[in-house]
């Protein structure tokens, strides 16, 4: 757990800053607060603090005045600026000094709830150590959609990325240890045409989102050749070319689903989205697969339904290895829905010999393992987190907050936040918004209600939220979700 110190001159924009977050839920144990630069360095001089957020205009020591000491003195220390002034000199001297985000008042609850989060993960990830964060912050968002418009636009300018060009496309790479030199490599091999900005998500994955007025597929092909001769055992995934900024995250999306179909297919090397035969998993099929994920199956059953399929596939010249791999990921996405806090799947890769046989045993195989899976996760967890996750379940149209839970249990919010944390990998809130999203897309594929009714179904009352909240988890907005499934079932 981590300590964060709030600092503004005026004592009623400290109060709305504390309460605006719930701060043990999102990893930070004590909550400091100073109306002054001078008593914010003392304060840091007494706690390790982990995150500082301050406001720039205060009376005597400014914001950046503050952080430029802090750099000096307590140098892991992860910063946030707020302004009312979104002026380009505060911003790049904020830049400068290398902080998180640069906020302006007055603040969207959205954003800053997003800028803590990201913090703490990048506390976790790097130690501490501050390394243009906030163009990394402002990239990461841009490509997982959870970034506005006119945000984009604005931070782009001081973050140095070009969000008006015509086309771009998202390359996931995987490379064992050797994720940041990777995307750098391919990066720069994208020559003078494209604009090309790498991430690196961890020490084996990361991504490069390519731009241009017109994507050159070949040079992104080109590259991957390249690098994959010199290190055959990567894999790259490249999702669909799209057009305009505002669809970085559909082509990010595709190449995420590309880089899963890869590993659980045993695929290495480069493979497109637009490569990929998706249709190789029917529309029943998956129908079926989602009884089966629910419990134990019967293995006759699955042997009957294994046998069937293999024959359909081969008919119509597909590879099983291809199938065995949207199997896999059907029922992660039906796993992760019915349960987010159950995250590592006991899915192995299909491996050869590639013949039906084989097909059959590696299915039968992973749905036996995510039977007993099922069955030790639920055992797994503490009495405590069992009943959180029902009070969840049985209240999920209502209000729901942990502070409300440890009221009607008599339990110290602090704990069971953090508990829960541990035991499911996810926050308490981003757990229920998982699961009212997953409620959503159910009531959107199976009945005829207007989006509002549905947001309020799942207890989320704001129409313009319960959008913004289905499209940065899912990527498309709950309309066009459910034009798409239609659209997929009248297909099938």
């Amino acid at each position: 757990m981590n300590d964060v110190l709030l600092v503004d001159d005026e004592l009623a924009v400290l109060g709305s800053l504390r309460n605006a977050v719930n701060w043990t839920e999102y990893g930070f144990r004590n909550v400091h607060t100073a109306q002054s630069g001078q008593q914010a360095l003392r304060l840091m001089a007494e706690h390790p603090i982990d995150l500082l957020i301050t406001d720039i205009m205060m009376n005597g020591m400014s914001g950046l005045e503050m952080v430029h000491t802090v750099r000096g003195r307590h140098p892991n220390v992860h910063c946030v600026i707020i302004s009312a002034h979104g002026k380009f000199e505060y911003c790049r001297e904020a830049l400068r000094l290398g902080v998180e985000n640069f906020l302006l008042k007055p603040i969207d609850l959205n954003e800053l709830q997003e800028t803590v989060y990201r913090a703490e993960e990048n506390i976790a990830r790097e130690g501490g150590v501050t390394r243009d964060l906030f163009a990394r912050n402002v990239l990461e968002r841009w490509l997982y959609g959870r970034i506005s418009s006119d945000e984009l636009i604005e931070r782009s300018a001081y973050a140095g990325y070009n969000v008006l060009l015509r086309q771009y496309c998202a390359v996931a790479v995987q490379a064992q240890g050797m994720a940041e030199r990777m995307v750098q490599r391919i990066a720069r091999g994208m020559g003078v045409d494209q604009c090309a900005y790498p991430l690196t998500l961890d020490e084996h994955h990361g991504v490069v989102l390519v731009g241009g007025r017109d994507i050159q597929m070949e040079v992104i092909r080109q590259e991957a050749a390249q690098q994959l001769r010199n290190h055959p055992g990567m894999r790259i995934a490249c999702g669909s070319v799209v057009v305009g900024s505002s669809n970085v995250f559909r082509s990010m999306t595709e190449a995420e689903r590309v880089m899963a179909f890869a590993r659980m297919s045993g695929r290495q090397g480069l493979l497109e989205y637009g490569t990929v035969d998706w249709s190789l998993l029917r529309g029943d099929d998956a129908a079926l697969l989602e009884e089966m994920a629910s419990g134990m199956p019967n293995l006759q059953a699955v042997e009957n339904w294994t046998r069937e399929a293999a024959k359909a596939c081969i008919a119509r010249g597909g590879e099983l290895r291809d199938l065995y791999a949207l199997i896999c990921m059907q029922l992660s996405r039906v796993t992760e829905e019915s349960a987010p806090e159950k995250r590592k799947l006991p899915f192995a890769p299909f491996h050869p010999p590639y013949n039906a046989d084989s097909f059959c045993q590696a299915v039968q195989g992973t749905l036996r393992a995510l039977g007993e899976f099922n069955l030790r996760s639920e055992q797994n967890l503490t009495p405590v987190v069992r009943r959180m996750i029902d009070y969840i379940n049985k209240n999920l149209n209502s209000a729901l907050s942990l502070k409300h839970f440890s009221e009607q249990t008599s339990m110290n919010a602090t704990y069971v936040g953090r508990l829960f944390k541990e035991e499911t990998g996810m926050y308490f809130s981003d757990y229920v918004c998982h699961k009212r999203i997953s409620r959503a897309r159910h009531l959107l594929e199976t009945t005829s209600l207007p989006v509002g009714d549905i947001g309020r179904q799942v207890g989320i009352y704001d129409v313009s939220y319960f959008t913004q909240c289905f499209k940065k988890q899912i990527g498309l907005s709950p309309m066009k979700y459910k034009q798409q499934f239609r659209q997929k079932t009248e297909k099938t």
